[in-house]
């Protein structure tokens, strides 16, 4: 319920699903800032056991459930290319070499980055996601049956401009997910595996473990 709540930008949506904000805008989403670990440390801290590949999708998916949320996405600078500090939790004392962002990072982690950016471009392109009131949120908002380990919901926008309706759905669990999709089409596919991605067959969709997803339909 806290991470429905969080997708929906905190507001109350319904009697289990109860935010803090009044409005969506009154929600700052993030996952990452300034103080204690950076995200990519964090996630190597408490999943040191988990393959590389399956920390960049908890990276990048974590990063899609700020950008894809109601209310106001934050993104502490360096993350979208998985950044580390090294493991320092408190590193406002700690050396140039900690702190500074090392752009070499953004060269071999680009597909991250290119994925956030893309990210970023689908939400500005979506008038729904710059939505404040809680009752048209609430009214665009169809929620899912649940599965476990999985997030997922449908935004249907009430803008002639937007996606007719757009499917979100991120796998939080350790393994991979199937489901049903009813005709909805892969719009950004956030399964960053060298070799696993997101595919759809005979309207099931196959959702890599720690992935996200979005699809898109138009009615």
């Amino acid at each position: 319920e806290d991470v429905y709540a969080g997708c929906y930008g905190s507001i109350r949506f319904n009697h289990d699903i109860l935010g803090f904000s009044r409005i969506a805008s009154d929600s700052i989403n993030y996952v990452s800032s300034h103080d204690n670990l950076i995200l990519m440390d964090k996630i190597a801290k408490s999943d040191h056991h988990r393959s590389f590949e399956e920390k960049q999708n908890m990276n990048a998916t974590a990063l899609a459930m700020i950008l894809l949320s109601f209310g106001i996405p934050f993104l502490q600078a360096g993350t979208e290319f998985l950044r580390s500090k090294y493991g320092d939790h408190n590193s406002y004392k700690s050396s140039a070499y900690v702190n500074r962002i090392h752009w070499s990072y953004k060269h071999s982690h680009r597909h991250v980055f290119d994925f956030v950016k893309e990210l970023i471009d689908f939400r500005k392109s979506q008038k729904i996601f710059a939505i404040e009131d809680a009752e048209v949120i609430k009214q665009a908002i169809h929620m899912l049956d649940d599965i476990e380990g999985v997030v997922r919901y449908v935004i249907k926008s009430p803008f002639e401009e937007d996606e007719n309706k757009i499917y979100i759905a991120y796998n939080g669990s350790g393994k991979d997910k199937t489901f049903y999709v009813d005709d909805f089409k892969i719009r950004i596919d956030g399964a960053l595996y060298y070799h696993d991605k997101c595919y759809i067959k005979d309207n099931i969709l196959y959702l890599p473990r720690y992935a996200s997803v979005v699809l898109v339909k138009n009615e």
